[in-house]
């Protein structure tokens, strides 16, 4: 597995660090990420989770993350992101 988190994420995450490296995007200068996913992603996704294994069913945390941090390679990425700010603050869920 490439990314700490579920398999169901990985290709957004791809996109996301794609979209990253070839546009030099940051948390700065992104506004707003919008995802079309599997109702069954969308079920399990909580946009702020509050522990590692909710981090890891979570699209909208999980492509923050791999916005801030270039990857999301192991829990450690996803724990540090859990206690940034920055990556919570960005975070908002559908709408």
């Amino acid at each position: 597995k490439q990314h700490a988190c579920m398999i169901g994420l990985h290709a957004g995450v791809d996109a996301m660090l794609f979209l990253r490296k070839s546009y030099q995007l940051t948390l700065e200068n992104v506004q707003r990420i919008t995802v079309y996913t599997t109702p069954f992603v969308g079920r399990l996704s909580k946009p702020c989770p509050k522990s590692e294994i909710g981090a890891q069913c979570s699209i909208e945390f999980a492509l923050v993350t791999a916005l801030w941090k270039g990857n999301i390679a192991s829990t450690h990425v996803l724990e540090e992101a859990l206690k940034n700010s920055q990556v919570v603050g960005e975070i908002s869920g559908p709408g």
